[in-house]
């Protein structure tokens, strides 16, 4: 299930009603033995920022009873552009000039009532395109196999955002940190499947790796040379 960032519209207070009617009706059912909820990172940074904005969810009123686990992700934390060449979801504002990032994350959801032994941590694993240089560009081809590519002359490594080997650690770290259950990579096929990145075993799955070992809190990957950019 999916809550869909702030919008607009008219909020239809029938809507947690309907939500929790939904929820319930799932759970009797024996293909359905778990239920949970998709949050945007966003979302709870607006809500939190916005208290009075109707709408967002109170997750101790019947959610956190009923939903056996949250997925809370981070699309479209910051927009693609030249400020976040090295990803879009920074650590701290320390090199980039956004209200949005890891640690500023890490204060809102401290002071949110949702169920901190529920929360699973969403990143993504492929670079992100900047829509007004690369809007055309099938998503399938948006990988780090092309971004490592010898062979490019396309320069993707210009117009993408990538994490790298650093950010990417401490993603993983951050959601050790905070106690998540666990971490969802997002777009992994599109990770590196041919060992372009030139990695030492040459890890099709490079940049989950990367993750999971700051999860896992294994010492860091080190050996991939085309993805020691400067960390953020």
């Amino acid at each position: 299930m999916n809550s869909d960032p702030p919008n607009d519209v008219q909020f239809d207070k029938t809507f947690f009603d309907n939500l929790k009617q939904f929820v319930t009706e799932l759970k009797t059912k024996p293909v359905t033995p778990e239920v949970g909820l998709y949050v945007n990172a966003t979302s709870m940074m607006y809500y939190s920022n916005n208290p009075n904005v109707p709408g967002w969810f109170n997750f101790a009123d019947w959610m956190n009873d009923l939903m056996d686990y949250y997925i809370i992700g981070f699309d479209k934390f910051n927009p693609c552009n030249d400020q976040f060449k090295s990803g879009i979801v920074p650590l701290n504002d320390s090199n980039v000039q956004t209200n949005n990032t890891l640690t500023a994350f890490a204060n809102v959801l401290k002071s949110s009532n949702i169920a901190k032994d529920k929360i699973y941590l969403e990143f993504s694993v492929s670079p992100i395109t900047d829509p007004e240089i690369s809007d055309n560009i099938p998503k399938c081809y948006v990988s780090y196999k092309k971004y490592c590519d010898p062979d490019n002359t396309q320069k993707y490594d210009l117009y993408w955002c990538a994490d790298n080997a650093d950010s990417f650690f401490q993603k993983g770290k951050f959601a050790s940190d905070i106690k998540a259950k666990g971490i969802v990579a997002k777009n992994i096929d599109l990770s590196d499947p041919t060992g372009n990145c030139g990695c030492d075993n040459q890890n099709q799955f490079i940049t989950f790796s990367m993750i999971l070992r700051g999860f896992l809190n294994q010492a860091p990957i080190t050996d991939c040379e085309k993805l020691k950019n400067t960390a953020i």
